[in-house]
Order: structure tokens, then sequence, then C-alpha cells
């Protein structure tokens, strides 16, 4: 893919972006309310410009190697009926089992506030539980497939997932729970969390490399 058609977000549009939710795990589909592009949003700031509604491919090292851009974002849900979205809301108790996983490409994830250490409105995350069970080896699997973050979570993009957020949800932290559906050719099939309101301040739990 040309390099021109991927751009870095200029500070003040990261801030709008920043305010927005997310499409699903460590993305956003948003247009560009004057011009009516469409744009695959990574981490808040990178920006791949969607053609024909399709997503291509594309390399990624570093967001200062592209031109900045700056737009009026509308934001627009990825995938018209996320079960996530739909799913009842529930509030985290604060024991063992409330761990979740933000898995992501980028060492400093804009969707993790690093000041107050919690997990920012309108972010997507899995269960610990569903993120561990990736990775078992059943004899008989017939779905090695969902063994793949990229398959498992449909996410639209190639980029390695390089880094792991750990966060545990405070006692009162709503959050909605679902399938990630089928979307970009990736299979989906496993669990999605919405934190619609975030987290609270202090449930980053731990950052480790994948």
């Amino acid at each position: 893919m040309a390099r021109e058609s991927i751009f870095k977000a200029a500070a003040s549009l990261q801030k709008k972006l920043l305010q927005l939710p997310e499409s699903g795990m460590g993305f956003q589909f948003v247009a560009d309310a004057i011009s009516s592009k469409n744009w695959l949003v990574l981490n808040s700031e990178v920006l791949i410009e969607i053609k024909l509604g399709f997503v291509p491919s594309f390399e990624y090292k570093d967001a200062s190697m592209f031109q900045e851009i700056n737009f009026e974002p509308v934001f627009q849900l990825g995938r018209l009926s996320v079960p996530a979205i739909e799913a009842p809301i529930q509030k985290a108790k604060g024991t063992e089992a409330d761990y979740w996983v933000r898995l992501s490409a980028f060492e400093q994830d804009r969707r993790i506030d690093g000041r107050t250490g919690r997990l920012l409105p309108g972010s997507f995350t899995t269960r610990i539980t569903d993120f561990t069970n990736m990775g078992l080896m059943i004899p008989g699997d017939t779905t090695p497939h969902l063994r793949i973050p990229h398959e498992r979570y449909a996410l639209p993009n190639n980029l390695p997932i390089s880094w792991v957020f750990s966060i545990k949800a405070a006692n009162g932290d709503e959050f909605q729970q679902g399938i990630a559906l089928p979307a970009y050719s990736r299979s989906g099939g496993g669990v999605e969390c919405f934190f619609a309101n975030g987290t609270s301040e202090g449930t980053l739990h731990q950052k480790l490399r994948a």
C-alpha cells in the first residue's frame, strides 16, 4: 500500500478520537465529516484510508514517518451488530475473577491512561480466561484458527500483538460481554468486553510484552 494512504493524526484529532468509542479492541472506524472519506484508526493515532469498503494491507513501523492529518471525525460503528455492545450491563465485583486483558500492537496504548492507570471510556478488552484458553492445544481441535488473536477477535489489521495489558476491574465498574462476530474476513468467536465508562483509577494491573 502506498505510504500516502497512511497518515498520523494531529494532536487535536487524537484528542477527539480518544473521546469516541472503539469499534473493536484497538481500532475505530470513522468518517471525515467534510470529505466523506472513511478511515481505519489504530491506537487513536494511525489512520489508514479505506476505499470501496475494503481495508487494504499495509506496513507500519513508526507513526512519525507519516504525514499529519486533521479533520472532524464522525463515529461509525465498524460492526453494525456487536454482541458486546448489545449485551446487558454487568458490574464487576472486584474479585480475583474480575481480570481483563487488552491486546495491542502499541506499547503506549492510548486507551490506557498511564497517569491514572485506568481504561478509558468506550474501550474493548477480552476476559483473561478467554485469552489464556486461546493458547491451549486441544486434541482433535477443529478450530486452530481461534488460537490466532486476529482471527479470534476479528481484528482488521495484521500488526503483531506485541503488548498485553491486564486490568483488574474495581467493584462496581460496568461492562458488557459478548462474542466477536465474524468480520473483515476473520472468523471471530472470541469473548469481547466493552467498557462504556472505562474502569476506575488504578485498575491497570500489568503491562507485559507478548
